[in-house]
């Protein structure tokens, strides 16, 4: 077994014990009657480039099916941001994941595509496969430049290597490159045979090809239309070698081998903890009380590169050893010294963790915060404590790690570093002792189960006067005898009672409407949210459908739903355009639209007053309202003696008929003032409206008394010029 070449003895641990006996006869064959004047051969070149790979031009798919796979391959979303680099899918019934370089695949449940698992059961169904495929690989290439690099599909971890590989083809033609044996230098690989990878054809490798040769994807021809230029290409491969459960006395894999052979060293579910002096101090026997086996490389003074390195030679003078969970305590040493941030350990920090994911791609791994540390003469040390934490906590976010955050558990309720929980240095035991003793308890843990109802925030809901039913206001208005009912002959407690009725007609009358989204545009109304809803369920319906016939039935439904959606969305947003007062203006709900989805304000975050300088909402309005009161003067006392006896102007009187001609002249586009009262009510029941405001009119101006509300006034600023200063920029508009 040790003269032959490394991938002839991979092809003889992963065959049956019937393809070993055949193997046997045919090698004992070869060498019955040897020449000694002919040198043998190397056991590559007895096999073939063409007995490894196969080029299946049809698969027999029918369109139907073609046009769902090609759907479902839509629906991965795999589109780049820019460039031409290759993204892949990994789909499989497991939840490994497939890695390989860089690139780390989540696996997703294949069974959620079963036009896909259609296409792997005509694969497994074909003669040229061993029919055994179970998960797949999908792979797009955006454009006519992308291509795939010489490798090797050789990961025995998740993907068998005694079961074919088979990639099915869709989209632009490519060309499926091969070459026998390993190369140091690929950039010089010529290759040995070049199959065509086309649309609705199979490129198969036979069971073992994957350890004696290397495989490409060529650039293709570029075309005028961008989107002719995309490729997708879905590889079926066999999940994870032979359970070794279910193999015979003579079928041991190679790893079993190994593992035997290893004898007593071999462990399996291995708690590895590396790092600094803080992980050094644990004890491994107390962590793992008896039931979990851990290992504690870590040692005093360790910086991340070092770190890096510790873990590395122990999985590399492991390979036995199955690591299921990882704890790593690194920085500490790392900003003892520094004075300037700890920006520069970024790059450290995240090659560490890019490391340990490839080495480690099945293993929890944990990344502990750095606790409350003594100082050691450094000033800066508290503040770098902080931004390490930060710098940890971003990168285990990045790399999905898990993060262990420490830190407050070494502190008081005064914020004070806890004597208890990080005690100083034992000088007799020289250590530091951070384990539970006798005087401690032990640790109280229980479960609370809570459900929680999350509560949607309440809409605002508001009148909706297009709707209003003003004929109907207008006879109830009519029928109230205003003459009783401001009786009193007080204006203040007539006006209250005046617009309490007025509230109380326009709930009945004027019916309500719940305030739309921020994100919907005011377009939308319940016409295209029906239209929409359609939409959807057809979607679903063709989504979920297992039968072919009522699929394409669903699918043509929800095309011709959703271009009637946006037909109906552009009309609407068309009417909304042009104002029904003022044909020549844009309507007031366009702009609304467009200030709502702007991000610019008429307040600036810093408002200037007489050199102070206010941030927050709250100050800055105190601000605006102290110069907008000192716009007033002060009141005037005349002492005048003025005879009103022949002064007409006491005889003044309010009419009905003058009122009723000004309500009508109202614009009733114009938003409530600070009584509520919307012009469309004033303007559309001025007629009942008329008499009962004279009256209140004239009491009024009789008792000299003048309501609170009417004395309120809506103050806007109005931004004038580039500048922050109150006086400067801003003149005050008011509306009542």
């Amino acid at each position: 077994m040790e003269d032959l070449p490394v991938g002839f003895v991979a092809i003889l641990n992963a065959a049956t014990l019937k393809q070993k006996q055949l193997m046997l006869s045919a090698i004992s064959a070869s060498f019955a009657k040897p020449e000694p004047s002919v040198q043998s051969e190397p056991a590559n070149a007895l096999v073939k480039i063409e007995d490894l790979v196969e080029h299946v031009p049809d698969l027999g798919l029918d369109d139907d099916l073609y046009y769902f796979i090609n759907e479902e391959l839509l629906s991965l979303q795999l589109q780049n941001v820019r460039g031409a680099g290759v993204k892949t899918k990994w789909l499989s019934p497991e939840s490994e994941s497939y890695n390989y370089g860089k690139v780390n695949n989540k696996p997703s449940d294949i069974k959620q595509f079963p036009n896909i698992l259609k296409l792997m059961d005509i694969v497994n169904k074909h003669p040229s496969t061993t029919g055994d495929m179970d998960c797949c690989l999908i792979s797009r290439y955006p454009t006519h430049k992308s291509t795939l690099r010489w490798h090797s599909d050789n990961e025995s971890e998740i993907i068998s290597q005694s079961s074919s590989i088979c990639t099915v083809s869709f989209g632009a033609p490519r060309q499926l490159q091969c070459a026998l044996g390993s190369h140091n230098d690929k950039s010089k690989i010529k290759p040995d045979l070049v199959l065509p990878a086309i649309d609705r054809t199979m490129n198969v490798m036979k069971p073992g090809a994957q350890q004696l040769m290397l495989h490409a994807v060529s650039p293709g021809k570029e075309s005028t239309d961008r989107s002719a230029d995309v490729r997708f290409s879905i590889s079926f491969r066999r999940h994870s070698p032979v359970d070794p459960k279910n193999q015979g006395p003579d079928e041991l894999s190679s790893s079993d081998a190994q593992g035997q052979s290893s004898g007593s060293n071999k462990f399996a579910d291995v708690v590895l903890i590396a790092g600094d002096s803080f992980a050094a101090r644990l004890d491994q026997k107390l962590l793992g009380k008896g039931k979990k086996d851990v290992r504690n490389i870590s040692k005093g003074g360790r910086k991340i590169e070092a770190v890096e390195k510790d873990i590395e030679d122990f999985v590399t003078a492991n390979p036995q050893v199955g690591i299921s969970k990882l704890f790593v305590s690194v920085g500490t040493n790392d900003i003892r010294n520094c004075q300037t941030g700890v920006k520069h350990l970024k790059k450290a920090l995240s090659d560490l963790m890019h490391k340990i994911k490839l080495i480690l791609p099945n293993t929890k791994i944990w990344f502990q915060s750095i606790p409350p540390i003594n100082p050691n003469g450094s000033k800066f040390i508290a503040r770098h404590v902080l931004l390490m934490n930060n710098l940890i906590f971003d990168m285990c976010s990045k790399f999905r790690l898990y993060y262990l955050d420490i830190f407050p558990v070494f502190l008081n309720w005064n914020g004070s570093i806890n004597s208890r929980l990080f005690p100083p240095y034992d000088n007799v035991r020289k250590c530091f002792d951070i384990h539970p003793n006798k005087k401690d308890h032990r640790a109280i843990s229980f479960d609370i189960e809570i459900e929680v109802k999350y509560k949607s925030c309440p809409k605002r809901k508001v009148f909706n006067y297009e709707k209003g039913d003003y004929r109907g206001l207008n006879e109830d208005l009519y029928r109230i005898n205003w003459d009783r009912a401001f009786m009193s002959n007080d204006p203040c407690l007539a006006w209250d009672i005046f617009k309490k009725t007025l509230g109380e007609l326009c709930d009945h009358r004027i019916p309500k409407k719940t305030m739309r989204s921020q994100f919907q545009p005011p377009w939308y109304d319940s016409e295209c949210d029906r239209i929409r809803r359609k939409k959807e369920k057809w979607r679903i319906k063709a989504k979920e459908s297992t039968n072919e016939s009522d699929r394409l039935t669903y699918t043509e439904k929800f095309r011709s739903m959703r271009k009637l959606f946006k037909k109906t969305m552009n009309d609407k947003m068309k009417s909304n355009f042009v104002d029904d007062s003022d044909p020549a203006l844009i309507s007031k709900r366009f702009w609304t639209h467009v200030k709502s989805k702007s991000k610019s304000t008429r307040i600036p975050e810093t408002v200037q007053y007489r050199n102070r300088f206010r941030y927050e909402a709250k100050d800055q309005a105190a601000l605006f309202n102290e110069y907008f009161y000192n716009q007033f003067s002060e009141a005037s006392n005349y002492n005048i003696d003025i005879d009103f006896a022949n002064n007409d102007f006491l005889d003044l009187k309010f009419y009905s008929e003058d009122i009723l001609l000004i309500l009508r002249s109202l614009n009733p586009s114009k938003a409530a003032g600070p009584d509520g009262i919307h012009g469309k009510v004033l303007k559309y029941c001025a007629s009942s409206l008329a008499y009962p405001l004279s009256i209140l009119f004239n009491l009024s101006f009789v008792t000299g008394c003048i309501p609170p509300d009417w004395k309120l006034a809506s103050v806007v600023p109005v931004f004038k010029k580039e500048l922050y200063e109150i006086g400067i920029v801003y003149q005050s508009v008011s509306g009542r």
